[in-house]
C-alpha cells in the first residue's frame, strides 16, 4: 500500500514542480487548478487504501480458511461520495462454506430520536467498538443525533434523507431497534431482488421472538376502500416462493436506489404509526413489493392494540387511526371515493368507541378517538398528541 500511496503522492508533487515552472503563473490560477486536484489526490489515496484493505483480506489464507470464506467474486466497484466527490474502488465478496454469503453493508446510519444521556453514551459505546470491528470489512458508521424526538416517522425521514443525501446507497435497509436480522437474511434478500425484475423492494418474513410466532400482519394487503390491512397469508410456514404484497413494516424491508430517487423518504408527518404502511404503498403502486419466505428477521412482539388496552397505549392508537386518513387521502383521488371511506373509517371508530367504557377516565379514550377522525380529515400532521405530556398526565392522575 505505501508504495501505492508514494506513487500517487510523486505523481502529484511532478504536476506541482511542473506548474509552478511555468511564467506568469498567478495565485487565482494555481487555486483554481490545486482546489479541485487535491480532493481527486485524496480520493486516489482513499480508495487505494480501501483496495489494500480487499487485498489483504484476499491474500490471508489461512485467516480465510478459519473464518470458512471462499471467494465468491473479486474487483465489485464500489462508488461513495464524499465531500471530496466520488471515492471508487474494488473489493471482493465472499460466500462460506456451508453455502450462505458474507454480503458486507457498506454503510450504517443510526438514528438517535433524541433519547436520554444514558442512551445516547450506550450508543457511542457500541458504535465505537463496532467501528473498531468493522474496519477491515470496510463498513462506515454514521449517527445522526436529532434535537428533538420526531417520533418512528421522522427517525427514518431523517435517517433516509441523510443516506440519499450523503452516501447515494445502492440499497436502503431499513429497521428498528427491535428488529435483529438472522444471519442470511441480506443475502437472500439480495438474491431475491436480483431475481425479480419489477421488484423495488423485497421484505423478509417476520418471526417475532416473545411469543415464537411469526408476525404476519405485518405483510399486508390492503382493503380496496379504507385500506385495512390482512396479512397475506394464515399460514405463514407454508409460503415458499416470494408473495407479492402491498404494504409491510419497516422492518427489515430492503429498497432499491431508484425508488427512494423517485419516490422520496419516508413521511415524518405522520410521527408514528402508518409511516411503513404508507411509504410501502407507495412504493407497490409503481414498483413489486414482494415478501420473501427465505429471507427472515426476527422481531420483538409488541403489545397488541384492541378494544382493552390500557390507558398507555391511546395515544398510540390515536395516531393509528389519524394516519390511516392520510393514507386514504393519498389513495383515493376520488372526492367521492374518499368521502365514503372517510364516513366507513368514521363509522368504525364510533364503533370502538361505543364497544368500550365511557364512564370517568375512560371517556378520555372516546375524546382522543374523536380528535383522531377531527385530526385525519382536516389533515392535521405532526406531533399532534405528545407522548411524554400524555404519560405524564396519565401518573399525575394516577391511570393505569
Amino acid at each position: 500500500m505505501q508504495t501505492i500511496i508514494e506513487k500517487i503522492l510523486e505523481k502529484f508533487k511532478g504536476e506541482i514542480e511542473e506548474f509552478f515552472t511555468q511564467d506568469g503563473t498567478s495565485i487565482e490560477q494555481a487555486e483554481e487548478y490545486f482546489v479541485p486536484r487535491v480532493s481527486q489526490v485524496v480520493a486516489e489515496l482513499i480508495s487505494a487504501y480501501y483496495e489494500q484493505i480487499d487485498h489483504a483480506l484476499l491474500e490471508d489464507r489461512q485467516g480465510r480458511r478459519e473464518a470458512g470464506l471462499l471467494v465468491e467474486r473479486k474487483g465489485d466497484a464500489r462508488k461513495v461520495l464524499t465531500r471530496l466527490g466520488n471515492v471508487t474502488y474494488r473489493r471482493t465478496y465472499y460466500q462460506k462454506k456451508d453455502g450462505t454469503y458474507c454480503h458486507p453493508v457498506d454503510e450504517i446510519v443510526i438514528v438517535d430520536n433524541h433519547s436520554g444521556e444514558k442512551e445516547q453514551a450506550r450508543i457511542s459505546e457500541i458504535v465505537a467498538r463496532q467501528e473498531a470491528a468493522g474496519k477491515e470489512r470496510g463498513t462506515s458508521f454514521h449517527i445522526l443525533w436529532l434535537e428533538d424526538n420526531m417520533g418512528g416517522a421522522g427517525g427514518f425521514e431523517a435517517g433516509m434523507k441523510y443516506a440519499m443525501e450523503k452516501l447515494q446507497p445502492d440499497y436502503y435497509w431499513i429497521m428498528d431497534d427491535d428488529a435483529y436480522p438472522r444471519e442470511d437474511c441480506l443475502e437472500q434478500l439480495l438474491e431475491g431482488m436480483d431475481a425479480l425484475p419489477d421488484a423495488g423492494c423485497v421484505c423478509p418474513l417476520i418471526f417475532g421472538v416473545d411469543l415464537k410466532k411469526y408476525q404476519i400482519f405485518h405483510h399486508k394487503q390492503l382493503t380496496p376502500l379504507i385500506l385495512r390491512t390482512r396479512p397475506v397469508s394464515e399460514y405463514p410456514e407454508s409460503c415458499t416462493e416470494p408473495v407479492r404484497i402491498n404494504a409491510n413494516a419497516f422492518v427489515g424491508p430492503l429498497f432499491k436506489r431508484e425508488v427512494v430517487e423517485k419516490l422520496g423518504v419516508a413521511d415524518g408527518s405522520l410521527f408514528i404509526y402508518g409511516d411503513d404502511t404508507e411509504y410501502t404503498f407507495r412504493v407497490s403502486r409503481k414498483y413489486g413489493v414482494y415478501l420473501l419466505p427465505q429471507a427472515v428477521i426476527d422481531h420483538q412482539d409488541a403489545p397488541t392494540l384492541d378494544a382493552n388496552m390500557s390507558a398507555k397505549g391511546w395515544w398510540k392508537e390515536y395516531y393509528g387511526y389519524r394516519n390511516q386518513f392520510f393514507l386514504i387521502r393519498e389513495a383515493h383521488q376520488n372526492p367521492i371515493v374518499r368521502g365514503a371511506a372517510y364516513g366507513a373509517l368514521t363509522l368504525r371508530i364510533l364503533a370502538v368507541i361505543a364497544k368500550g367504557r365511557l364512564r370517568g377516565y375512560h371517556a378520555m379514550r372516546g375524546r382522543m378517538l374523536l380528535k383522531a377522525v377531527s385530526d385525519g380529515i382536516h389533515d392535521k400532521r405532526g406531533r399532534t398528541v405528545d407522548p411524554s405530556a400524555y404519560m405524564q398526565y396519565l401518573k399525575e392522575h394516577n391511570i393505569a
